[in-house]
């Protein structure tokens, strides 16, 4: 047991972990269900073999086919970052099967690639961290204590913002908590996920 604070964790294989931490990737497929809602670290995996060289070859060829040089940067330093936690993320839902194929359709749309099943646990607003905190990675979600993260925890502190964004005609200001303006973005869409937004403005850090 660790003395002191601990934040969750979560290891994912790569190029998958990168992915997420790219907020390219918007979920995590597992075999179990998870009620944890929250702030949550990626731990990048050590294993890399068939399965994660063909994904690997896979994306790569879809990053150069559309000409996507951040992708493609991404996915080729996703190989020497294994073996650490490489980003902080929030899980906001964890989605069965029956929810995201039921009645209603997908409830994320652009989101069906991603989803395997039987569970998905979505994960917005992730934060790279600078540099990979290397770490032991273990099965379910493990705790980490955030005595390891010294450093990296500090550049990338969230902090609150004014934002304006619109919605059909109505113009909404609100403080919301984030990294930047992108991951912000993405907490606004997530949170409004039927909604027609049409700006997102930063007005400024809140006091």
């Amino acid at each position: 047991m660790f003395s002191g604070p601990t934040l969750p964790c979560l290891s994912v294989r790569q190029p998958w972990a990168s992915l997420i931490a790219a907020n390219i990737k918007p979920l995590e497929n597992r075999v179990w269900s998870c009620r944890y809602r929250g702030p949550i670290l990626i731990h990048a995996s050590k294993t890399w073999g068939h399965e994660e060289e063909n994904a690997f070859q896979y994306l790569l060829g879809i990053a150069i086919d559309k000409r996507d040089s951040r992708r493609h940067d991404i996915l080729l330093s996703s190989r020497e970052l294994r073996g650490g936690i490489i980003a902080l993320t929030n899980m906001r839902d964890c989605i069965p099967e029956d929810e995201w194929y039921g009645e209603g359709g997908l409830p994320f749309d652009g989101w069906q690639s991603w989803y395997v099943g039987p569970y998905g646990f979505v994960c917005t607003g992730s934060r790279f961290f600078p540099r990979l905190v290397p770490w032991r990675g273990q099965q379910g979600i493990f705790r980490v204590p955030m005595s390891a993260l010294s450093g990296v925890m500090e550049e990338i502190a969230m902090r609150k913002f004014y934002v304006e964004f619109v919605i059909g005609r109505e113009i909404i200001k609100k403080p919301m908590i984030g990294f930047d303006g992108p991951t912000i973005a993405v907490e606004i869409r997530t949170k409004y996920p039927t909604a027609k937004i049409k700006v997102i403005k930063l007005l400024g850090r809140c006091a």
